[in-house]
């Protein structure tokens, strides 16, 4: 499938997914939307107002993460000789993995850590009406 916006979608019927484009310089993330063909057009409207903002969703994103985990990095996750982490050093250590899209319409985003949490997974998970829900380590 093809859209105007989002260029060309593929699904994966083994993973009931469809997979988005991103732009260039996010070539090493992956981008989906988790619904079966039938219910796809539904959820094209916000893929692609996210997508067309991609830069401020990811930095969004990066700002909750730093927001909720920052202090727990800098309290928990600090080798003897470290300095503690900025915010801004914290945001720019964050790379984005996925971006996964529900049916339901909420989101969740994957970040590599730059090795702040040795290598875990920093999960955003964002409501569709675009309320924040959680950040987490995961993986």
């Amino acid at each position: 499938m093809r859209d105007t916006v989002l260029g060309k979608l593929s699904y994966d019927q083994k993973m009931e997914r469809w997979n988005v484009p991103l732009p260039r310089e996010y070539k090493n993330a992956r981008c989906s939307i988790y619904t079966e063909p039938a219910s796809l057009q539904q959820l094209l409207v916000p893929m692609r107002e996210i997508i067309s903002n991609i830069e401020v969703s990811v930095e969004n994103a990066k700002s909750i993460a730093c927001d909720a985990l920052l202090k727990t990095k800098n309290q928990s996750w600090i080798d003897e000789n470290e300095e503690e982490v900025t915010s801004d050093e914290f945001m720019e250590n964050l790379e984005l993995s996925s971006l996964n899209m529900e049916q339901d319409g909420s989101l969740t985003f994957y970040f590599r850590d730059g090795d702040m949490f040795w290598g875990h997974y920093v999960e955003v998970s964002i409501q569709e009406n675009g309320a924040y829900t959680n950040a987490n380590l995961v993986g």
